[in-house]
């Protein structure tokens, strides 16, 4: 079977444009006003290390009574620890815990919730200091934590796969033989700043992720080779920053595609985007993107 005809993914293409059109309000919003806001925010905007329970007040513009109640039930379930700051006894620190059960009982939470239909799980960040990316760059690791997930979770699951490996189609391939409906790469680059007049390094987490522009043709090796590789949609991202970069994408193999950096640069840009791929389809008498998907004449 031609695999951008496969029916998944119809689906995947219409979850995203569920997501791109915020037609999901009621339950993700609820959800992300509460326990999954503030680990998020534990987890990735404060760089996976320890953070004041203050400035999670401060930073996610909740009450102090509110956030405290979230974290109580957060550490109860095993997501977080809380320790006292030796140095102020009135600050308490809190902390991520790392293990495959994390992401099992996040996936447990989202599939009660009738309101999102798709979960992309991140086994490749390497910005936190430990987990994240340990699971993804092996494809044991990878086929673990999929498979506990794929048992937790019965709707659209994404894997989102490193670049950081040797062999990224045994990663993929694994995700696929362990239920992953898709898969999405590549997460950034593993990278390194330094401030040469402190001597230090300028990350807390000393190393994390490298995207945007400079990263596309490592990207676009990537989902090609994946494409090639397994029987299930491949989403491509890493470095799309207009329309032509995204048909390059789908041309690779991609069945639909992600815009991360761009973004900043120009927040309209995804509808730029999505009108230069329609003119794009019309100028080369294509009645459907799916005619494009994986077309690449090599």
């Amino acid at each position: 079977m031609d695999k951008a005809d496969a029916g998944l993914s119809d689906e995947l293409i219409e979850v995203l444009r569920q997501y791109y059109y915020m037609k999901i309000p009621l339950g993700l919003e609820n959800f992300m006003q509460g326990e999954m806001k503030v680990l998020s925010y534990i987890h990735y905007t404060a760089g996976g290390g320890e953070i004041a329970t203050g400035d999670i007040v401060s930073a996610l513009d909740m009450t102090g009574g509110r956030v405290a109640g979230i974290l109580r039930s957060l550490e109860k379930k095993g997501f977080i620890s809380r320790r006292t700051d030796e140095n102020d006894r009135r600050r308490i620190m809190v902390s991520p815990t790392y293990a495959g059960s994390d992401y099992v009982k996040t996936a447990e939470i989202i599939n009660e919730l009738d309101k999102i239909p798709a979960i992309e799980l991140n086994i490749s960040c390497p910005n936190v200091k430990q987990g994240g990316m340990a699971f993804g760059v092996s494809a044991k690791g990878a086929s673990e934590v999929v498979k506990a997930v794929r048992a937790a979770y019965k709707k659209t699951l994404i894997v989102k796969l490193s670049p950081n490996v040797t062999d990224i189609t045994e990663i993929a391939r694994a995700a696929e033989e362990s239920g992953a409906d898709s898969v999405s790469l590549i997460n950034t680059l593993l990278g390194m700043a330094i401030d040469a007049e402190r001597k230090r390094p300028i990350l807390s987490t000393v190393t994390g992720g490298m995207s945007g522009a400079a990263v596309k043709p490592i990207a676009l090796r990537m989902v090609w080779q994946v494409a090639k590789a397994v029987n299930i949609p491949v989403i491509g991202l890493g470095g799309i920053m207009n329309w032509k970069d995204a048909v390059e994408f789908m041309l690779a193999g991609a069945s639909a595609i992600q815009i991360g950096t761009a973004n900043f640069i120009d927040p309209a840009v995804t509808i730029k985007v999505e009108d230069g791929i329609n003119n794009y389809l019309e100028r080369h008498g294509c009645k459907s993107v799916k005619e494009i998907i994986g077309a690449l004449e090599v």
